[in-house]
């Protein structure tokens, strides 16, 4: 076994200069829900009412305003999770690659019930999901001279989510005859979960543009007209309803990346920048309508808008009817800061009596790639500010 360790050292020496494997495996609980999540809410409020001979009463009614469930329990979450760290020649290279797997079991969440209970939900313990992922780190020290040095920093990360259960109702499949060939477990409609999908995927009516001049007669079918966003009608029934919503696009990114660069320039000088990335996911954006704040007088900011002369299919008209979403791709690459530090030589300060003098400027959200998106700021849908810093550190 010594040979043969030594034979693999021999051959992997140029070029990998450290490697560890790693596995490991875990199960903890949640409960962050509050300290009386499972009971009921009662609220206390005056009343009054008048008997039969006209005289008047004052008194009070209690009311719970929460349905209590005593079956409550911990969530439960089993982690798998395989790692390897490394270094490639010399260290100039090293990093982490993570793959993991999460499942959890019985997920403490809201559960839509019919109002007839005289409740719209109740929190619960129900159903199974998992969480599938991918992580890789890198550093690299990319070149070092005598007067300049640049590393950089690097992480790339997807995680992919599945429900694989609910709460265990079943519903029969049919075949073509109407014959019972099996069962499946029922999906959660109101709260638009599904088994087997992401709990962020879209599920809706599927926009097609909008309404143009020539389809004015089409659009009156279902109560729009030239400039109002268009949806389709799959079951061709003249109306939309829950037949004609499917699955489509993802809230939560599809993957993320972060990358920073740092120079270092005659041992005095310290630049550096910050990139970040989320990508391939979509948000309603109800402005693309032109209906809010009361559009046929006013608006939050200057956007497009459909007219006969400027029949544009992604923004709708002043004042249009919207039957459904209008979603769009807020995928965006940010220039999240630069930040630059100069030293004063020793030689220099030390005359004024200094050991240290530093100065410092930075720039926080310099710069936004948003391709396919025209509203405020894609990750916080609001407008986001640019903040320029300096300061000064000294050592007496």
């Amino acid at each position: 076994m010594g040979i043969y360790r030594r034979e693999v050292h021999e051959k992997t020496s140029s070029w990998l200069s450290y490697g560890k494997l790693r596995f490991s495996w875990g199960e903890n609980g949640n409960r962050d829900i509050g300290i009386y999540a499972a009971l009921a809410e009662l609220t206390s409020n005056p009343t009054c009412w008048i008997d039969g001979s006209g005289k008047y009463y004052t008194t009070t009614y209690t009311l719970n305003q929460k349905m209590p469930n005593s079956k409550l329990k911990w969530e439960r979450a089993k982690s798998y999770n395989i790692g390897l760290d490394f270094g490639l020649f010399g260290d100039i290279l090293s990093g982490s690659i993570e793959v993991y797997k999460k499942m959890t079991n019985d997920l403490l969440m809201d559960r839509a019930i019919p109002p007839i209970t005289g409740f719209s939900k109740v929190l619960s313990n129900m159903g199974q999901l998992q969480n599938t992922g991918f992580e890789l780190t890198l550093n690299a020290n990319i070149m070092r001279r005598k007067n300049f040095e640049w590393s950089a920093t690097g992480n790339f990360s997807l995680n992919r989510r599945e429900i694989k259960h609910l709460y265990g109702n079943m519903k029969n499949v049919l075949d073509a005859d109407g014959n019972i060939i099996g069962q499946v477990e029922d999906d959660d409609i109101t709260n638009k979960w599904f088994i087997g999908e992401d709990p962020d995927r879209i599920w809706d009516y599927v926009g097609d543009g909008v309404w143009q001049q020539d389809e004015a007669e089409e659009a009156a079918k279902y109560g729009c007209q030239p400039g109002d966003f268009k949806y389709l009608d799959f079951n061709e029934n003249g109306k939309l309803d829950q037949d004609d919503k499917r699955h489509q696009k993802h809230t939560t990114p599809r993957f993320r990346w972060t990358l920073r660069n740092n120079f270092q320039l005659f041992n005095n000088l310290d630049v550096s920048f910050m990139l970040y990335s989320l990508w391939g996911h979509y948000g309603s954006y109800a402005d693309a309508a032109n209906n809010n704040f009361d559009a046929s007088i006013s608006c939050g900011y200057d956007q497009p808008y459909w007219t006969p002369e400027n029949p544009i299919n992604n923004y709708a008209r002043i004042g249009s009817k919207n039957l459904g979403t209008h979603y769009v791709n807020k995928s965006f690459i940010r220039l999240d800061n630069i930040t630059v530090s100069y030293r004063l030589p020793q030689k220099w300060t030390k005359v004024v009596g200094i050991q240290d003098l530093r100065f410092n400027a930075s720039i926080h959200n310099v710069a936004v790639f948003a391709p396919h998106y025209d509203g405020w700021d894609p990750e916080s849908n609001s407008p986001m500010g640019r903040t320029f810093n300096f300061g000064i550190n000294f050592t007496l």
